[in-house]
């Protein structure tokens, strides 16, 4: 990977799982990382301090992805500690398992907004600040195409993510923001 020496980068979810893997991989290559944490603020400090014991540099700022006013002050803060953002990685999710009979509207909602109406928001924000050659990675699923038990939230959030990404991509590159370069990732089990 090239090197990414101070470059300023936000991993939305990584005290765990794919963000962790993530964060500490971008921290490897010189990023300065801003490790997203909505509620697991012991794991977000063992990631945080994993990193810089092998020289790298990070932060834990906790922030609840599911909410709007969270993902744009994520942004927002990032840049007052560091002067600007250089790559969004939205990558924060969640999986709760339910049968459909037993899923409440509330537990719909609480998917949806971690899964699809945060990344866009935080999207958005970030469009705002980044500059020429800032990146927009998306973490999804390629899983969206399988069946199996309580995944109907969590599979309509990351829909919405694989049908619209050329549509957002099209969208920076109509809104004169060329430069900034936007990817969607797709992990899959193997």
């Amino acid at each position: 990977m090239a090197s990414l020496s101070g470059k300023v980068v936000i991993v939305t979810g990584s005290s765990s799982g794919i963000g962790r893997a993530i964060a500490e991989r971008l921290a490897e290559d010189g990023a300065i990382v801003v490790v997203n944490y909505g509620t697991s603020a012991e794991k977000a400090r063992q990631v945080v301090t994993g990193i810089q014991a092998k020289g790298g540099k990070a932060v834990a700022v906790q922030s609840d992805m599911s909410q709007v006013a969270g993902a744009r002050r994520l942004v927002i803060e990032t840049v007052e500690q560091f002067g600007r953002l250089d790559i969004l990685v939205n990558n924060a999710g969640r999986f709760m398992p339910k049968p459909l009979m037993e899923t409440t509207e509330s537990d719909f909602d609480q998917i949806i907004a971690l899964n699809a109406k945060g990344p866009y928001f935080a999207m958005q924000e970030a469009v705002n600040v980044l500059k020429e050659g800032g990146r927009i990675v998306n973490i999804s699923t390629d899983g969206t195409h399988l069946s199996f038990p309580g995944a109907t939230p969590i599979l309509a959030a990351k829909v919405h993510w694989n049908s619209t990404r050329k549509d957002w991509h099209r969208n920076l590159l109509h809104e004169a923001l060329p430069s900034i370069r936007s990817r969607q990732v797709l992990p899959r089990r193997e």
